[in-house]
């Protein structure tokens, strides 16, 4: 068995070994989605309101990375737009308590699953470290 591995291990040619290890993304599809639309102002406000800085980790994109990282936040919806926009009592995005200032970590963590985590939950698994 031994001597058959090492056969196949001898036998790849760096031509192979890299044919192996790519893969093919170039196919492309049309697709229509239909999207609801974000305020900037909305946005601008729950950073005035709320900071740069993630409100969950306490990351700073401008302590990190100077000049590149200033003024960088994601804006995460608390309640899904979709959810919020549809319900029957909505007047509009409030900056204060549907928005929130994150960093792409906590932003990509919070819709690791279908429905979002809330930002406090995201919270409470930092604070268990």
């Amino acid at each position: 068995m031994l001597g058959y591995i090492e056969t196949l291990v001898n036998d790849i040619k760096p031509s192979d070994e890299y044919k192996y290890h790519t893969f093919d993304e170039s196919k492309r599809k049309t697709t229509s989605t239909e999207q609801n639309y974000r305020s900037e102002k909305a946005r601008k406000e729950c950073i005035r309101l709320k900071g740069w800085q993630c409100n969950i980790c306490g990351f700073d994109f401008e302590k990190t990375y100077g000049a590149l990282g200033k003024e960088f936040i994601e804006v995460h919806h608390i309640t899904p737009i979709g959810e919020l926009s549809s319900a029957e009592d909505y007047a509009g995005t409030d900056p204060q308590k549907d928005l929130i200032p994150v960093c792409s970590n906590c932003h990509s963590i919070i819709h690791r699953r279908k429905n979002p985590y809330l930002p406090e939950e995201i919270k409470a698994q930092l604070d268990r470290k």
